[in-house]
């Protein structure tokens, strides 16, 4: 079978073809691994989270009965509502922190989207070189 101009852009147009889908394979992939790092990371912080929030909450809880027993004869409404305020403030505090910290939170698929950009550029200054 001769080599034509004819088969000769079917086998160009295989190469670019098969290029075009292992880049998006390529792709595809480093999307899966930046969600599985991300679904895992997020696991690691609830877990941590939780239990970090548990042992707060009986130390809160054991903080406050011993100042309120200290002071049960003298200052006993004073001093719950001193605890009150503390802990108010405290939550306005960390509450603020907490939307500062999800704000300064990577932009999920970062990689990918970076990987993409990168392969738009490309394409685009290849057609105009070739162009």
């Amino acid at each position: 079978m001769a080599q034509g101009p004819a088969s000769n852009l079917l086998a160009s147009l295989r190469r670019v073809f098969g290029t075009l889908i292992a880049m998006g394979r390529t792709r595809f992939e480093l999307l899966v691994v930046e969600f599985e790092e991300e679904r895992a990371r997020l696991g690691v912080l609830l877990l941590l989270g939780a239990l970090t929030f548990l042992c707060l909450m009986l130390g809160i809880i054991l903080v406050n009965f011993l100042i309120i027993v200290a002071f049960w004869d003298t200052y006993r409404l004073h001093s719950v509502v001193v605890l009150a305020i503390v802990y108010l403030l405290a939550a306005f505090v960390l509450w603020r922190m907490v939307v500062a910290k999800a704000r300064e939170q990577p932009r999920l698929f970062s990689a990918t989207l970076e990987e993409l950009r990168r392969d738009e550029s490309q394409l685009r200054s290849d057609e105009k070189g070739g162009a």
